[in-house]
């Protein structure tokens, strides 16, 4: 079995790992459960590593700080008790690449400029202890390869891991990154029933197909025709902005159509997908609104 306080401190570390690199994060403090007192990460851990197992939690932001989140909507609860925890070790390749004896090698694992030695036994351990710790990316790599411990690993742990024999690294880190135009967006459509569209501002040369609202600051609305918007946003930008003008219609459709309950549980679900994203102010004002304490 793994040791409960090394699991607990491998968790934390994923959980931090899983937050943007742009996004400032305290080294000292997180807060274990929403709208908890912050503690010390060492008192973090210690929190985790007492509580019943198996633990499903991921990461939060309340400003600079980690909350690590233990709670769900229903329908996200009710999942991890119906489906068995998935065990993501590539035994066979593992198996092929270090030996039958690969879960006793030892494993240093990365994230976020903080290091923790594991044996690949324990990692699978962990895993079954803590079957999901929300949005969050990994890659691995034969620790010996050339290439395979790149900058951000800290000397003092490529120092460690040598001396243990580790065999493998795992760099733990986001899904994805803050742009700076993500979340701080949305974008409307002209429709023919609204009359005509202005000149787009951009070209001043075709009607305007859509309206970009920046939601903070100052910004004014710019009006832009396809050619125009396709030049100033990449197309996963120009997605999550239309996404986020469906997101802010169906906002305001809950707010007049479903119960109290059916709310609560729609701002659960809102503050699990905007955890570790920027979060629009409409967005975030909806989670406080109606999520529960």
């Amino acid at each position: 079995m793994i040791d409960p306080d090394l699991a607990a401190r491998l968790t934390l570390l994923y959980l931090r790992a899983a937050v943007p690199a742009e996004s400032p994060l305290r080294e000292d403090l997180c807060a274990v459960g929403y709208g908890t007192e912050p503690v010390s990460t060492a008192d973090a851990a210690r929190r985790l590593a007492k509580r019943p197992k198996p633990l499903t939690c991921y990461a939060a932001m309340a400003g600079d700080l980690l909350v690590v989140e233990l709670r769900f909507s229903d329908r996200w609860r009710q999942a991890f008790t119906t489906t068995k925890p998935v065990d993501d070790l590539q035994d066979e390749w593992y198996r092929q690449r270090y030996g039958e004896d690969f879960r006793d090698r030892a494993v240093l694992c990365v994230g976020r400029g903080e290091w923790l030695l594991a044996t690949f036994g324990e990692l699978a351990e962990w895993r079954r202890d803590y079957p999901f710790l929300g949005p969050g990316g990994c890659s691995g790599d034969d620790f010996t390869e050339e290439g395979a411990v790149g900058r951000s690993v800290p000397p003092a742990a490529i120092a460690a891991a040598a001396e243990r024999g580790a065999v493998h690294i795992q760099l733990y880190g986001p899904s994805a990154s803050d742009d700076g135009v993500v979340g701080r967006i949305r974008v409307t459509r002209y429709e023919a029933a609204q009359g005509e569209a202005p000149v787009c501002e951009r070209c001043a040369e075709r009607q305007a197909r859509f309206a970009v609202h920046w939601l903070e600051g100052e910004r004014p609305t710019r009006s832009l025709c396809q050619r125009c918007i396709d030049e100033e946003l990449e197309t996963y930008q120009f997605d999550e902005a239309r996404e986020l003008d469906r997101r802010y219609a169906e906002f305001m459709t809950a707010e007049r159509t479903l119960t109290s309950a059916e709310l609560a549980e729609m701002a659960e679900e809102q503050a699990m997908w905007w955890a570790v994203r920027h979060q629009p102010p409409f967005v975030r004002e909806f989670i406080a609104r109606h999520r529960s304490r």
